[in-house]
């Protein structure tokens, strides 16, 4: 069945229309990612992404041409979004192994390793929020990623990152890293 009509039916029907249009969308969604997206857990993410957006503001904006154009339109930022924090990461690890040779004083000193995950073990203990947050920033995810995954406001991970680095400052202070 074709998409916009699913969506007519949806927005003036019950629950089991809206199942039937979001159960196509994750099929029409999955094919369309798997083509560009060779990791299924990557696919799998970014559909759920695109669907929750999707699912998020269908009913409550105005849609005067097409549904499947608009549902496509969010699914293709997702992707963009996915591709961006991919290259994120990429070009760090490529800065990680370019350096490994020069910068590499955690590496060489096991010491000061140990004190860095005591210090992330103790935020974690504090707030695992803040130390989510803190990993997920640290693995190259952007704000608004940050803030998709864990269901929270941007202004709310500013913060969190705040603390959590401001933690860790502390804890490494106290366990005499400068």
């Amino acid at each position: 069945m074709d998409i916009n009509k699913l969506y007519e039916m949806t927005v003036s029907g019950t629950k089991r229309e809206e199942d039937l249009l979001f159960s196509s969308l994750s099929e029409i969604f999955w094919l369309f990612v798997r083509q560009r997206v060779w990791n299924d857990q990557d696919c799998q993410e970014i559909v759920q992404d695109a669907l929750y957006a999707v699912a998020q503001q269908y009913r409550s904006i105005k849609i005067d041409i097409s549904f499947s154009a608009w549902a496509y339109k969010i699914l293709e930022h997702k992707l963009m979004n996915y591709y961006r924090a991919k290259k994120v990461r990429e070009s760090k690890f490529a800065q990680i192994q370019e350096s490994d040779g020069q910068n590499t004083q955690a590496r060489e000193d096991p010491e000061l390793e140990a004190k860095l995950i005591k210090c992330l073990k103790e935020i974690h203990r504090a707030n695992k929020k803040h130390a989510r947050i803190l990993n997920l920033r640290y693995h190259g995810f952007e704000i608004n990623e940050i803030c998709i995954k864990l269901g929270v406001i941007p202004n709310n991970v500013y913060v969190s990152l705040f603390r959590a680095r401001e933690m860790l400052k502390a804890c490494l202070k106290k366990n005499g890293v400068e």
